[in-house]
């Protein structure tokens, strides 16, 4: 059995890119979950501040009925 050595070679090197590849593409992966979780976190925070805006709005329009623009505007 004869195996030429270029191809052993090769054959390897080809593995050793397709390898660093699917690392590489793992880590971008793992990036944007992390930057989703980020995101969801960040859009809970902001949810939260807006509740918190309208509990100030209707607060201060009990105590300032004549009060005709939003404090959002």
């Amino acid at each position: 059995m004869n195996i030429d050595l270029g191809l052993v070679l090769t054959l390897i090197s080809y593995l050793v890119i397709i390898t660093a590849y699917i690392v590489r593409v793992e880590s971008r992966v793992k990036s944007l979950e992390n930057l989703h979780l980020d995101y969801k976190e960040h859009l809970n925070i902001l949810q939260d501040l807006k509740g918190e805006i309208i509990k100030l709005e209707t607060e201060l329009k009990h105590h300032c009925p004549y009060q005709k623009k939003s404090i959002r505007d």
